[in-house]
């Protein structure tokens, strides 16, 4: 028995964090003069895009509305859905670019696959 919960401990140990690819940052941006614009109604604006999403078709300055059919209001909504994910599961990411909506397919990897 005593085996057996340390077994456990290790899995839950080595369990990966889930990495699809997408650095975003919320809709607030800070100018230069030090005020901020809130820019987005809702969404997570794209900074960057890597690992599994480069062929997802999602480039930087689009807007993530969505992943499945979890509406994505701040990067914390971001974030907690990433990390809801398990590596291998395939998302739907729901996006905007220039006033135009887009769903795309991503297979969510690992940051260890991508050297993260």
């Amino acid at each position: 028995e005593e085996r057996e919960r340390e077994q456990v401990k290790t899995a839950s140990k080595k369990r990966e964090k889930p990495y699809v690819g997408l650095e975003v940052v919320d809709g607030m941006v800070r100018l230069k003069d030090g005020t901020t614009n809130d820019y987005l109604p809702s969404g997570c604006k794209v900074r960057s895009v890597k690992g599994p999403s480069l062929e997802s078709g999602i480039i930087e300055g689009d807007v993530i509305l969505a992943v499945d059919t979890i509406p994505i209001g701040s990067l914390a909504d971001f974030r907690k859905c990433v990390l809801s994910l398990s590596p291998g599961d395939i998302i739907q990411v729901t996006y905007s670019r220039r006033s135009q909506q887009y769903t795309v397919s991503i297979r969510v990897g690992t940051a260890g696959q991508y050297g993260k």
